[in-house]
């Protein structure tokens, strides 16, 4: 865990708190998933203000997370990336079987040059995608689907971590981080392992123009 501690010269700074970003690419490396989003804070569908002192913000591009991840793949992790749309860290990974690039959630230790899996040959490792059938009771999830073939729901922000405790043949028990329990098919998804960025809590903004 890295710290930084801003040597201030207003009050401003004081108390600011950032989080060290050395290991993550400070340029995107994929740019065909990544798209421009417009700030529609505080107007309606035809573009009217309905919500007045709506800020403008700073621009923010929208990238593209494979939440579903249930098909056969084999990737390798080219590179981690700060995602400004969420408090988790993503991953670009190259699939060798699809020749496609993809970004996902990061778990934690995940490193560049990882080999991440998905579908019926993944294995139970940090990254790796497969039912909730295959992973071991007591293994540590995240990225869970909540019905079969569709997109992850649960355990998503930054430092979360799920855990499966009970396996039957119609269900599986799974304790969300908040402490409740969910009742899932077996036959969901869940990625391997703990969000990554588990220290975002320790971050101080300080004032609401910096978070702006």
């Amino acid at each position: 865990m890295n710290l930084i501690k801003t040597k201030f010269t207003s009050l401003t700074q004081k108390k600011l708190i950032n989080l060290s970003k050395k290991k993550l690419n400070k340029t995107p490396l994929i740019k065909s998933i990544i798209i421009g989003k417009k700030n529609v804070a505080g107007r309606n569908s035809s573009g009217k203000i309905t919500v007045h002192h709506k800020g403008g913000g700073h621009k923010k591009k929208f990238r593209k997370i494979d939440f579903l991840r249930n098909t056969d793949s084999t990737g390798i992790v080219t590179s981690l990336e700060y995602d400004p749309y969420r408090t988790a860290f993503i991953a670009s990974v190259y699939d060798f079987l699809n020749r496609r690039y993809f970004f996902m959630l990061a778990p934690k230790n995940l490193n560049i040059g990882d080999v991440v899996k998905s579908g019926f040959s993944a294995e139970v490792k940090i990254g790796h995608s497969l039912t909730l059938l295959k992973i071991p009771i007591g293994g540590f999830i995240h990225n869970i689907s909540l019905r079969e073939n569709r997109k992850a729901q649960f355990t998503r922000s930054a430092g979360t971590t799920a855990q499966l405790i009970e396996k039957t043949s119609k269900y599986c028990r799974v304790v969300l981080s908040s402490g409740v329990h969910k009742f899932i098919q077996p036959t969901c998804y869940a990625t391997i392992g703990t969000v990554s960025n588990e220290f975002s809590f320790l971050k101080k903004i300080n004032k609401a123009g910096r978070n702006r």
